[in-house]
This record gives C-alpha cells, structure tokens and sequence, in this order.
C-alpha cells in the first residue's frame, strides 16, 4: 500500500479532496494506518549521528538499506530477508535476495511493538522519559525478528 502521499498527490487541493473522497472506507483506512505507522517508525529507524551504541548497524529498527522504506502493516505485508547476520525488514529487494512474507501470527507482536512505541512517544505529561521509553520498546523489535525464519 502507497503512503498517502503517494497515492493521493496533486497538483491542488481541490483534485487532492476529489481523489480522496473517491477513496472507499478501507482504502482510507489503510492508507491512513500506514501513513501514520511509517512516518512514526522514519523518525526513529537511524541512529542519530551521536549516539555511541551502533551495534545493530546503524539501525534502531531491523530494516535493510539506506533509509526506511514504506511498508503495508495494515495488511500485514511485512517482507523479512536472512542477511545471514540478521533478520531484517526489506521493502526494496531488487537482488532477490531469499525473502518472505511474516505470517499473520508473526504480525501481530510486530504491530503490538510498534504501537506500544507510539503510544510512549505521546505520553506530553512524561517529558523527561518519552524518548527512553519509546527507544526501550522499539529496541524489542531486534530481538523478535531474529526469532523469524526465512
């Protein structure tokens, strides 16, 4: 599934309402879960710059390549690859690298991670402690994939 952004992009706002009102309810739906899931998961995908423990190469999420990648979680379309180091997500496998889909089942603490993330990174009356506990949970992601098989 495209991000909202790709999927509904034009050149005014009037075409962008008239794509999005032609848009079904589940198209909508999904578009938006997706949209909102992906942009919260790019801010934390890297390693910022001065951060010292880089021992998931340079990665906070378990993803392959440059930058983060959209991914279809509301159809739970999460495409895992064997580096033979590591489990990761791959969206972008254009050298058939061995690969395969999560099942459903697999899905689900995946999704429950993510959200349970997302939810601390809200948390406006806990200042001092959003960063840590939204990091703290992302980081459970690292240890789950590597329990995936391809």
């Amino acid at each position: 599934m495209d991000s909202l952004y790709w999927t509904v992009r034009w050149n005014t706002y009037s075409d962008w309402i008239k794509e999005l009102s032609s848009l079904h309810k589940e198209e909508l739906v999904a578009i938006s879960f997706n949209e909102v899931i992906n942009k919260f998961i790019s801010n934390y995908a890297d390693f910022k710059q001065d951060e010292s423990d880089k021992k998931w190469h340079w990665k906070r999420i378990p993803y392959i390549w440059w930058y983060w990648r959209p991914t279809d979680f509301y159809n739970k379309n999460i495409s895992i690859w064997d580096c033979g180091s590591f489990i990761w997500i791959m969206e972008n496998n254009k050298w058939d690298y061995p690969e395969r889909y999560l099942t459903e089942t697999e899905c689900e603490p995946v999704l429950e991670i993510i959200w349970k993330a997302k939810l601390e990174s809200e948390k406006w009356w806990s200042l001092g402690d959003i960063e840590r506990n939204t990091l703290s949970e992302l980081d459970k992601l690292w240890d789950l994939f590597q329990t995936f098989n391809i």
